[in-house]
């Protein structure tokens, strides 16, 4: 999409997962100027690539894939310092049993499943084999040795006699950093030539947050009745997680990019641009 005009309306990614609600739930007007696409994480990536977004919150290695193209806001993300609750490795098997075993990842992650392609290479030193599977969870359970589920499936999904592993919670285990699974992007093209709608929406953004992390009880309240049912869980949830891009959550960032460089899987230095907001 190619903005025309500052009146012309924002693009912007929505991911469909609940630790993307306070971010989304309206508070406001900003549904006027902005037209939404919505997706998982690898659906939203995609659309950042092929430049048919404008906004997204997008897997945080793809900022690091696309410095030139891609600048980050200040100040917001998704993150964990210890339990996500919602990015697992789920396994039948200890740990240990899965050396050489083929280890399903899920097509809607990225930064996840780089995450966990990093912590069986340097973390546990369990080398493995890795296939991409968009199957459902319970066909993944019977298929592979083990497999990696993120999102509002993965912090519902349960089955007798698994293992859980939390990706979060082994990174801080490992590093003493949170995890970074997303940041809030914009294409450079769109900052540079929209600049007053882009820091318009990224402060009504700001705002949204705010405001719905202030009344998570009534947030969750609205979300229906499949939330409601395990409105307890879906509060502990929320209430676990980091909006704010501070300095400590920058640094674990700096340290994934780090490690994932090493693995291959992400070309370049890692440092990202930030957009400016007087």
């Amino acid at each position: 999409m190619t903005l025309a005009a500052e009146r012309a309306p924002l693009t912007v990614g929505r991911i469909e997962f609940l630790n993307a609600l306070p971010f989304f739930a309206e508070t406001g007007d900003e549904k006027n100027r902005t037209a939404y696409v919505r997706g998982f994480p690898t659906d939203i990536n995609r659309g950042m690539r092929a430049g048919e977004i404008d906004i997204g919150l997008t897997s945080s290695l793809l900022c690091a894939s696309m410095p030139d193209e891609l600048m980050v806001f200040p100040d917001l993300c998704i993150a964990s310092y210890e339990k996500s609750m919602s990015v697992a490795l789920f396994s039948s098997e200890p740990l240990e049993r899965l050396r050489g075993k083929k280890i399903a990842l899920s097509s809607k992650s990225l930064s996840a499943a780089s995450l966990l392609r990093i912590l069986f290479r340097h973390y546990w030193r369990l080398p493995c084999e890795f296939e991409i599977s968009s199957a459902p969870l319970e066909e993944m359970q019977h298929r592979y040795a083990a497999f990696l589920a993120i999102g509002d499936e993965a912090l519902f999904f349960e089955a007798p006699g698994i293992q859980v592993h939390d990706l979060s919670q082994v990174w801080w285990q490992w590093t003493g950093y949170p995890f970074c699974f997303a940041l809030w992007t914009v294409r450079r093209a769109v900052y540079e030539s929209s600049p007053e709608a882009v820091r318009a929406f990224f402060e009504s953004l700001r705002a949204r947050l705010k405001g719905n992390l202030a009344h998570l009880e009534e947030l969750v309240g609205k979300a229906g009745p499949a939330v409601l049912a395990r409105r307890d869980r879906v509060l502990q949830y929320l209430r676990s997680l980091e909006y704010r891009l501070n300095p400590r959550v920058r640094e674990g960032l700096s340290l994934f990019f780090e490690h994932a460089r090493r693995l291959g899987l992400v070309a370049g230095d890692g440092n990202l641009s930030f957009c400016e907001f007087s």
